[in-house]
């Protein structure tokens, strides 16, 4: 079991993405999210800090759930996020757009 993952929740027209972490040191590194189709072409990228306190909950980021669908057809894109601590890769998750 991990003891840092990334968390994103879906609601009304917003994505926040939470870090949870129950590390008992502060925690640095990078969410990296990335909508996707299902042929594997990128959408949308985005790139973002992370820092938190130790053994906490952190919000890092809330976006616009329009900004995040293409204009084609949202029934057939996902959102990955990537955690990065330290270079390498804690967390991974994958979820539908719509």
């Amino acid at each position: 079991m991990n003891d840092v993952l990334v968390s994103p929740f879906l609601h009304d027209d917003k994505v926040d993405v939470y870090v949870v972490s129950d590390k008992l040191q502060p925690l640095s590194g990078t969410i990296h999210m990335r909508l996707l189709d299902f042929s594997g072409n990128s959408l949308f990228e985005q790139t973002k800090e992370v820092k938190s306190r130790r053994n906490r909950v952190a919000i890092i980021s809330r976006s616009i759930k329009r900004r995040l669908r293409p204009r084609e057809n949202p029934h057939r894109t996902f959102l990955v996020f990537d955690l990065e601590v330290g270079g390498k890769k804690v967390s991974r998750i994958w979820f539908s757009s719509t």
